[in-house]
């Protein structure tokens, strides 16, 4: 296929033959006749790939593209297929996942509407009963031209949807990095000058049913949150005035570093070192961005403060403090502990009512059909 024949280039990374790479890849094909679906082997034999797609390798829109560079890393294969894309626009998908029919054209047609560099669309986490996820939780009824503060851009951490291929440049995901690689890359992409515009409806599908898949994987605080040193020592991150700073880290210390404890949810997964090794991270964070601990509420302070050696905080105390904190509604969850911070935009209670309001008017989308 031509790059004159293609509008989007979707780049899959797979990395083991046992991931569900058929279902993605024909979901991807499915979502746009304009699409052109590169399959990276990353670190596999690209035969072993071709086998489980069968049929579907002699696609006429799929190519397979080899890719060895020895690193457990998804930046890698992504990097490679971005570096080979020819289209106007281009889309990543993890391998695990699939794709909305006809997903791909609702969001050009999007991107057409509006004029936007970048398309954000509904995600939808698969399971018994799928659950859209509250990202990013923007000023109610805002859909276009998202600003990267007052819409809270900084939750949605992967740059998922429509990117057009000049705005991307010269962009490209952290070397190395096993997870939270691509954090960095989205905040370049949101607070910048880029016109963002959200589809609303037609979705990109998580799937959580592959027994490897890397963001799953229980690891140790230091690796599994490895990404945030790698975007505060960035040259980006500290030229940012401290309101876009604060806005990253607030999410930070919401989403990644409390997010730790439902991942390490029993008092073993907190041994001494362990502890030591989130609440460095803590102050690390704080001192990047001052003020974002101050936004959060009560029950999450409470949990962060327990962490210091001088709290003298039991492994059992901060599991039950972290059962606490996801108690969301209960007093101690919608307040910070400063009240003049009660309205603030990252505060809990206006990030509660923006959520609640994302995932209400997603839902009516998807019920009309996924039109925008």
């Amino acid at each position: 296929m031509s790059s004159a024949d293609h509008e989007v280039d979707v780049v899959i990374a797979v990395h083991n033959a046992e991931r569900p790479i058929s279902r993605a890849a024909r979901s991807a094909l499915a979502a746009s006749e304009l699409a052109r679906v590169t399959v990276v082997c990353h670190n596999i034999d690209a035969h072993a790939i071709a086998g489980v797609l069968g049929e579907l390798s002699e696609h006429p829109r799929l190519r397979l593209m080899a890719f060895r560079d020895g690193v457990r890393s998804p930046s890698g294969p992504f990097n490679a297929g971005l570096d080979a894309a020819t289209a106007p626009w281009v889309t990543i998908m993890g391998s695990d996942d699939e794709l909305d029919e006809a997903a791909i054209d609702h969001w050009l047609a999007r991107a057409t509407e509006t004029g936007a560099d970048v398309v954000l669309p509904t995600i939808v986490r698969r399971g018994p009963t799928d659950r859209i996820v509250a990202t990013p939780p923007s000023r109610i009824g805002r859909n276009d031209r998202l600003d990267g503060i007052a819409d809270r851009l900084a939750y949605r951490s992967a740059p998922l949807g429509l990117i057009r291929r000049a705005a991307l440049g010269g962009l490209r995901f952290g070397a190395g990095i096993a997870t939270g690689e691509d954090v960095l890359v989205s905040a370049q992409l949101f607070f910048g000058e880029l016109h963002v515009t959200r589809h609303r409806g037609a979705a990109y599908l998580v799937h959580d049913d592959a027994s490897d898949r890397v963001t799953l994987a229980p690891t140790s605080v230091t690796e599994a949150l490895a990404f945030v040193d790698d975007v505060i020592d960035s040259r980006w991150f500290r030229a940012q005035p401290l309101e876009v700073r604060r806005a990253l880290m607030v999410k930070t210390l919401r989403v990644n570093v409390l997010g730790q404890f439902a991942v390490r949810a029993t008092a073993d997964h907190w041994p001494t070192e362990e502890r030591q090794a989130l609440d460095d991270l803590v102050m690390t964070v704080e001192s990047s961005a001052p003020g974002s601990i101050s936004r959060l509420s009560r029950a999450d302070r409470d949990l962060l403060d327990a962490l210091s050696p001088g709290a003298d905080a039991t492994a059992d105390e901060l599991v039950t403090l972290a059962r606490r904190r996801s108690r969301y509604g209960a007093p101690a969850t919608l307040v910070p502990r400063r009240l003049n911070f009660v309205l603030d935009r990252e505060a809990p209670l206006r990030m509660m009512l923006a959520s609640w309001a994302t995932v209400r008017g997603d839902a009516r989308a998807r019920r009309r059909g996924g039109r925008s």
